[in-house]
C-alpha cells in the first residue's frame, strides 16, 4: 500500500479511538504499525505544509498548491509492504453482532482489519 494509504487507514481507525475490548485490541495494534510505517511521510508532508501553507495547514485553492502537491506526491506514492493484524471474518461477524458499534464504526473495522 502507498504511503497515502497508509495515512488514510491509520486516520480512519484513529476515529475508533474509544472502541474497547478485543475490536480496541486490533485497532491500537494496527495504528501502531501504520504509525510507524508513515511516520517519516507525515514528517516530510508536515515540513511541506509548513513550507507552502500558513497557520499549519494548505488551502487547495492556493497559488502555492501545486508546489506543496509536486513536493509530496513522490513520497505519497512510495508503496510499502505492511502487515496489519487480521480478525478472522467469523470472528469479527460474532462480536459485530454482539457488540455496540455503529455500522460506520463496523464498516471501518470491516475494511481495515478483517481478513478478506
Amino acid at each position: 500500500m502507498t504511503n497515502e494509504e497508509i495515512i488514510m487507514r491509520r486516520d480512519m481507525l484513529g476515529r475508533l479511538g474509544d472502541v474497547r475490548g478485543k475490536f480496541g485490541w486490533y485497532i491500537y495494534r494496527n495504528m501502531k504499525i501504520l504509525s510507524e510505517a508513515c511516520a517519516e511521510a507525515i514528517r516530510i508532508r508536515d515540513e511541506a505544509i509548513h513550507k507552502y501553507g500558513e497557520d499549519g495547514s494548505i488551502n487547495p485553492a492556493s497559488d502555492k498548491w501545486a508546489d506543496f502537491i509536486a513536493e509530496i506526491k513522490p513520497v505519497m506514492d512510495i508503496e510499502q509492504d505492511v502487515k496489519m493484524m487480521k480478525m478472522p471474518r467469523d470472528e469479527f461477524e460474532k462480536l459485530a453482532a454482539d457488540g455496540d458499534l455503529s455500522a460506520a464504526e463496523l464498516s471501518i473495522l470491516d475494511a481495515n482489519i478483517v481478513e478478506e
